[in-house]
């Protein structure tokens, strides 16, 4: 018999080993890439944040030079565009220089910000700048109405990876941001800013002579008129004299009816400021009307008007408007501008009241017309003698005032209505409106140029 030896199995030892260091490189890519891409997410997650910044800065600047942006004022919109970049962080320094915030996490050394750009590699305008109205275009995601707005892409380049070539290296991470200019749809139950809404404590109204800066009588409390009987336009009160006796309740009551007050206007003469009697002197004393509120019981409505401009719950409303007291008698050596009032325009008037219209981007080409009516008392000679413009703020643009009222025949008192048509929207706000007019008659020789 005769036995065969096999041979002995081939042993096992080191394979354990083997499939580890395979397990952990594998392990170790595996977690390159959990950490790369936490890592892309949360640059990605900043960028976001730079973008909606952008913004929101350039929301803020929207809000406080609307009417100048509209009306083209290259200023207006390069300020935009600034204050978009600077809080989107975009390293490249603007003139005026604005120093770069929300700069975190992401490098600047590969950051670019674009503003209105359809690129996110290049300036490739959108069309035009933030005070651009865009055209309706159905393929842009966002406002495919068009409008005006300010369009914020941020990209960050050459994303390094923590594992070097083992990670996964991201070449571009984006993101957007957009703040647009559309009209309010609807205000009933809706904020879209938080604004305080005081209840007035306190109201009253004072009277200063425009030439001396001294208070004329003594101040006048206001109170809310009672709307039972007295309708008013709807969200409005309207608010009166009111001379009931003793100190005003808190909060104040409504009146039934507006009480009366007597003012007494400082006679005109030689050294009070505005000059005196004469062929070429203000034959008129300019008194400013003030209004001042308060929104708590603690708050001194007497405090000086600059105190209660910095308080947050009262306001001082200074030289809110202004009443002419011309003199009588020989004294008017000229014409006078009884007043001064805004409307519709007869060419393209706009939808809303030129005193507290809110400009809109439809309503960009709407007009208003100024109708001034110059008191002739009863001076003879013709229209045609007399030439008038209209200022408005500081602009330069002159708007001639041309007759629209006929006028009677010489010796009668009247007031003729003179017109500027065609004044823009974007012009409205609180600003000096100003009538300069030149009128060479026959009584008493001719007179210069007056406002």
């Amino acid at each position: 018999m005769y036995l065969t030896r096999l041979p002995l199995a081939r042993s096992d030892d080191g394979q354990v080993l083997a499939i580890v260091a395979v397990s952990m490189v594998v392990f170790l890519v595996f977690a390159a890439l959990v950490l790369d891409v936490g890592n892309w997410f949360s640059h990605k997650r900043q960028l976001q944040n730079r973008a909606d910044a952008g913004a929101l800065a350039a929301g803020v600047e929207y809000q406080k030079s609307w009417a100048s942006c509209v009306s083209g004022n290259a200023t207006t919109e390069t300020t935009i565009s600034n204050n978009a970049r600077a809080y989107a962080g975009d390293p490249i320094p603007t003139v005026p220089v604005i120093t770069p915030v929300n700069t975190e996490t992401a490098s600047q050394a590969n950051l670019n910000v674009w503003i209105n750009s359809t690129s996110y590699d290049s300036a490739t305008p959108d069309g035009g700048g933030p005070c651009f109205n865009h055209p309706a275009d159905p393929a842009d995601p966002i406002s495919p109405a068009g409008g005006y707005w300010t369009d914020v892409k941020v990209k960050e380049r050459d994303l390094a990876s923590f594992f070097g070539s083992l990670g996964i290296p991201l070449t571009r991470n984006i993101a957007r941001a957009r703040v647009a200019i559309h009209p309010a749809i609807s205000d009933n139950g809706f904020v879209p800013l938080a604004i305080p809404d005081y209840r007035i404590n306190k109201a009253q109204a004072r009277f200063i002579n425009g030439c001396t800066g001294a208070e004329i009588g003594a101040a006048v409390p206001l109170a809310p008129l009672d709307t039972t009987g007295n309708p008013s336009v709807s969200g409005t009160a309207l608010w009166v004299p009111d001379n009931r006796p003793g100190p005003q309740p808190n909060p104040v009551t409504p009146v039934s009816a507006p009480d009366t007050f007597q003012l007494t206007v400082p006679a005109i003469a030689a050294g009070n400021g505005c000059g005196g009697p004469g062929n070429n002197s203000q034959d008129y004393i300019p008194i400013e009307v003030q209004v001042r509120v308060t929104g708590r019981p603690d708050i001194n409505i007497n405090a000086p008007c600059a105190t209660l401009q910095s308080q947050t719950s009262a306001d001082c409303f200074s030289d809110l408007t202004e009443i002419r007291a011309y003199t009588g008698g020989t004294i008017r050596q000229r014409p006078i501008v009884s007043d001064v009032t805004f409307g519709g325009s007869i060419t393209t008037p706009c939808t809303q009241d030129a005193y507290y219209a809110r400009l809109q981007p439809a309503q960009s080409n709407c007009r208003f017309d100024a109708v001034v009516n110059m008191d002739w008392d009863t001076r003879p000679g013709n229209a045609n003698a007399f030439s008038a413009i209209l200022h408005i703020g500081s602009s330069n643009t002159n708007y001639p005032l041309l007759p629209v009222t006929p006028k009677p025949g010489a010796g009668i008192k009247w007031v003729s209505e003179w017109r500027a048509f065609g004044i823009p929207i974007s012009s409205i706000g609180a600003k000096d409106i100003t009538v300069e007019w030149d009128w060479n008659g026959p009584n008493n020789g001719t007179w210069t140029p007056s406002t």
